[in-house]
């Protein structure tokens, strides 16, 4: 009798401690930069090295990256990381209802936010991104929150 209740008064406490460092907010996806690859064909100039994806050309190409449904409902806000020395990158995150563009100059490493009122992100709708890249242009990956 005795040992159950240690047993009991032990588990107790392990859940206890574990509630306290759940993460608050759990409505958030990271997608890797090896995600994004060429959108129309052609040769494979993209270079997959650590945690960028690499535009290996000597051109602007573009690159295409489907982002995962955010768990929940609402507005979310995408932020799209890169990384590069020269050129412009221009870039549309579209879903379901509505696309969202804008252009970023390269610098050493950028991160752009984009935000989808709920209405603009319904339950049923994925994201996509999709970039024109300057030569020796990367990405670092994708952050959805929600």
């Amino acid at each position: 009798m005795i040992r159950n209740m240690r047993t009991i008064g032990c588990s107790a406490a392990l859940l206890a401690l574990l509630a306290l460092h759940a993460p608050a907010d759990a409505a958030q996806v990271n997608v890797p930069a090896s995600t994004f690859h060429r959108q129309m064909g052609g040769p494979d100039v993209i270079m997959y090295s650590g945690n960028l994806s690499t535009n290996f050309s000597a051109s602007t190409i573009t690159m295409i990256a489907p982002i995962p449904r955010v768990p929940g409902f609402g507005a979310v806000t995408v932020f799209v990381d890169g990384y590069g020395v020269t050129g412009t990158y221009n870039c549309t995150v579209s879903s379901s209802v509505v696309s969202k563009s804008f252009a970023r100059s390269s610098l050493v490493t950028w991160s752009q936010s984009v935000n989808f009122s709920a209405a603009e992100m319904p339950s049923s709708s994925y994201l996509t991104v999709t970039c024109t890249v300057p030569s020796d242009g990367a990405f670092k990956g994708i952050t959805v929150t929600g």
